[in-house]
């Protein structure tokens, strides 16, 4: 709405903000990347567990997902959902449909240096006050943004579209393609 960019997101899934500043330049530069929202989160975890839920934190969080547990009261079984906010899933104590909504004012952040990989960390610090060329948004799910960095897929993305496109003969398609085939890649060689 007008230079300010609403973005809601919930779950696993990231969103980010990239831009170039001009035209001619491949330099994509991150403005904004969302967190995961995950359970194992200081302010999540506090959340959940005020709600009586339950979170599964791991040894190592890079390595297995935290979990918002749920005990199934008719057979006893229990099983975990990786985020602590989900729009679609069953009902568990303390994961919440709502999602969070950030809202960028793009006067604000104009220039940037790369982002910081701190999840805790929303926007990227604005440098100077120059003007964007191209700004876009992207939204990815967790079996995307754990095999290929926000900067990496900013990248790729920002080649499907003019000045490049012309030049490299990349449509959007066929970069969501590209990029699905990379995620899928990735995970293949993880589970060997």
């Amino acid at each position: 709405v007008g230079t300010k960019l609403y973005i809601a997101n919930a779950g696993d899934s990231q969103s980010l903000v990239a831009y170039r500043e001009n035209s001619d330049s491949k330099d994509i530069k991150l403005l904004y990347v969302s967190r995961e929202d995950k359970p194992h989160l200081p302010d999540e975890r506090a959340r959940i567990e005020k709600m009586g839920g339950q979170v599964y934190i791991p040894k190592d969080v890079e390595q297995e997902s935290s979990r918002v547990l749920y005990r199934n009261p008719q057979t006893g079984s229990q099983s975990g959902l990786a985020m602590s906010r989900s729009i679609g899933d069953w009902e568990m104590v303390g994961a919440i449909a709502e999602p969070i909504v950030d809202i960028i004012d793009l006067k604000q952040y104009q220039t940037t240096d790369s982002c910081n990989d701190n999840e805790e960390d929303k926007v990227c610090k604005a440098t100077s006050s120059s003007s964007f060329a191209d700004i876009f948004c992207i939204s990815a799910t967790d079996g995307m943004m754990d095999y290929i960095s926000p900067q990496s897929l900013a990248d790729v993305f920002a080649s499907a579209f003019p000045p490049f496109s012309e030049e490299n003969n990349n449509a959007p398609l066929l970069i969501a393609e590209d990029l699905i085939i990379k995620a899928a890649k990735g995970w293949d060689s993880e589970m060997r």
